[in-house]
C-alpha cells in the first residue's frame, strides 16, 4: 500500500457579498473593531475597544448615533461564496455590549468567521471611501 500523498495546488476563490450593502460608517466601525483584536490572545473570543476610539474613527458621531449604527450593523450579513459552489453566511459581529461605567465596548466575532474577516478587512482598507 502506497502511503505517499501528492500535494495538489487547490484553486480557491472567495467572493463576499454584504446584505444589505455596508455604509461607509459601518465599514469604519468594522475596521476599527478588527484593528483592536489582539491576535496573541487565543483564549477568548471577546474583545474590547474604548468607545471614544470608536467614536473618533467614525466621523466623530455621538453615543446615540453609534448605538443606531451598531444595531444596523448587527442586522447585516456577509455571504461568502467559494469557488466550489459552497457558501457560508455570517453576521459581522456576534455580540456588542456597551459597558457604561468604563465607556468601553465589548464585542465578539465568530471564530469561524475570523479568517474571512481578515481577508475582507484588507479589501475594505484598499477601497477608497465615498
Amino acid at each position: 500500500m502506497d502511503n505517499r500523498f501528492k500535494n495538489k495546488k487547490l484553486t480557491f476563490t472567495l467572493n463576499t457579498r454584504h446584505t444589505p450593502p455596508l455604509t461607509d460608517k459601518e465599514k469604519k466601525v468594522i475596521v476599527a473593531l478588527v484593528d483592536h483584536i489582539n491576535p496573541n490572545n487565543k483564549n477568548t473570543n471577546v474583545h474590547s475597544i474604548a468607545s471614544s476610539i470608536l467614536l473618533d474613527r467614525v466621523d466623530k458621531i455621538d453615543h446615540s448615533k453609534l448605538k443606531k449604527l451598531l444595531i444596523s450593523l448587527m442586522k447585516k450579513t456577509v455571504e461568502i461564496s467559494r469557488g466550489d459552489g459552497g457558501f457560508t453566511i455570517f453576521k459581522w459581529i456576534s455580540h456588542i455590549e456597551f459597558i457604561e461605567q468604563e465607556y468601553r465596548i465589548e464585542y465578539s466575532i465568530n471564530p469561524q468567521f475570523k479568517p474571512y474577516l481578515m481577508y475582507e478587512i484588507k479589501r475594505l482598507k484598499q477601497k477608497p471611501s465615498n
